[in-house]
């Protein structure tokens, strides 16, 4: 003879669901900004070390400097820029990115850390569609309607980091100077530079990022 359930074991049964559900909910209704932002603190900080990782200094090449690493953003306005990003170093020191030139996800050899699949501007020559990460699109992939750049890097579009990790204030379209710029002032991030992520819902639509000077510290300022 069968013996089924008893009430007692059914309500246990149930008692259990739903302590798992209220855990592990929260999980699955995270806002997609949160997570984009957890996910662009991780690729700034990516940049950072593939920097102190690969010094770029070679004082017999010159224009060295716009071989460092770098996290840029596709352009809009002085002040805003698509949710795209790339992360990169210009290793023949041109202004243009080939497929060397991107960094790969250390987590999928296969995949180049760069969102730019040609809506706006051009295509990385020698890049296949299949190979960019959708993800550093993060407008199709969080629904992120803009990108402030503000503090110390408004109107910049890309920030660059030294072999000690120090933020270099950045232009995706031209990577020139090295700490100082034609009338000497600093391109060496001296004061905390401000990423504004946003998006169109009412509820938990902005974030911020800073990434502080000197260290190049980069982390989630609070709501």
């Amino acid at each position: 003879m069968k013996r089924g359930f008893t009430l007692i074991e059914l309500v246990f049964v149930i008692v259990i669901i739903g302590v798992l559900s209220a855990i592990l909910a929260p999980r699955f209704d995270r806002p997609s900004i949160t997570e984009a932002t957890h996910q662009l603190v991780s690729h700034i900080r990516y940049t950072q070390h593939l920097a102190m990782m690969d010094n770029k200094f070679d004082p017999i090449v010159g224009g060295w400097q716009r071989q460092r690493w770098n996290i840029s953003f596709k352009l809009l306005t002085r002040t805003t820029v698509f949710p795209i990003y790339t992360i990169a170093s210009n290793r023949d020191g041109t202004n243009n990115l080939i497929s060397t030139d991107v960094a790969v996800d250390p987590a999928n050899q296969s995949v180049l850390l760069s969102g730019d699949i040609g809506e706006i501007g051009i295509t990385i020559p020698g890049v296949n569609i299949v190979n960019y990460s959708s993800k550093l699109n993060l407008q199709t992939e969080y629904g992120i309607e803009s990108l402030v750049l503000a503090g110390s890097c408004a109107g910049r579009d890309a920030i660059s980091f030294d072999y000690l990790g120090r933020p270099i204030l950045g232009n995706s379209i031209n990577m020139m100077f090295k700490y100082l710029n034609t009338t000497n002032t600093s391109e060496l991030m001296t004061a905390r530079c401000i990423i504004i992520l946003r998006t169109n819902d009412s509820d938990n639509n902005i974030r911020q990022i800073a990434i502080e000077p000197e260290t190049g510290y980069t982390h989630i300022l609070p709501d």
